[in-house]
């Protein structure tokens, strides 16, 4: 869980310096289909290389989930973020993202009736807190409210991403990356390019290759693992 939130915690940052010559669609579908694309590669060289297989495949009654999964976490979750990006400081943007802990802890609760301890409510509560004292750069106009917005409801969508994905916790989790980020990827960089949106070029397409495979691609499989094991509250108190 830690190693996954590292590895996506490298993102925002880097993403905000591309959203000057990419626009937000192509870029979150560049991202998610380079996981894609990556997690691909590994499954085809596991199956070449005839590694046994011990993961549940995924059935046909679960693309339901999978469709919320990859509609929830891989095209509204990122696009809301990008344009929140847009508006606010790589800083400010990715201290905002923390609210995607209290959320999945707060649906993990109510809705699937996981059990959280005092502590873990007090973390959930300084998250909060945290967000609350936050200002957006030097002042709290409008452009940096509509970007705290939007990144709360990326935050929200994460959340119940998160929910969703513990579900499939028992099944292979590079599948159910895969078809996620290929599906999210796919839908978004189609979205981009119809709205007049490029494909980058260069230093820029190579770093958004090795960024989408490791920040979403190898935190996703590794973020799966950790809601098999601790679920989708404790998991994001870690995340």
């Amino acid at each position: 869980g830690l190693l996954s939130a590292a590895l996506f915690g490298l993102s925002p940052p880097l993403c905000k310096r591309l959203l000057g010559e990419v626009r937000p669609l192509v870029l979150s579908g560049c991202l998610y289909l380079s996981a894609g694309i990556a997690l691909s590669a590994y499954l085809s060289a596991r199956s070449a290389l005839r590694l046994a297989e011990r993961e549940s495949p995924l059935r046909r009654e679960d693309a339901p989930l999978m469709f919320g999964i990859t509609f929830f976490g891989g095209v509204l979750g990122p696009f809301l973020m990008l344009l929140g990006l847009g508006r606010l400081s790589g800083f400010v943007g990715s201290l905002l993202l923390n609210l995607e802990a209290p959320l999945t802890m707060a649906l993990a609760v109510l809705v699937f009736h996981e059990h959280l301890s005092r502590m873990e409510w007090l973390a959930a509560a300084l998250i909060l807190a945290g967000a609350g004292v936050l200002r957006a750069d030097s002042g709290t106009g409008a452009s940096s409210g509509i970007g705290m917005l939007c990144i709360a409801g990326a935050c929200l969508c994460w959340a119940i991403d998160n929910n969703l994905t513990q579900r499939l916790s028992l099944r292979d989790p590079f599948r159910v990356a895969r078809w996620k980020t290929v599906g999210a990827g796919s839908t978004s960089l189609f979205a981009g390019l119809v709205l007049g949106g490029s494909m980058p070029q260069g230093a820029s397409g190579v770093l958004l290759f090795g960024m989408g495979a490791l920040s979403y691609g190898l935190s996703l499989v590794l973020d799966n693992y950790a809601l098999r094991s601790i679920g989708a509250a404790r998991e994001a108190a870690l995340f």
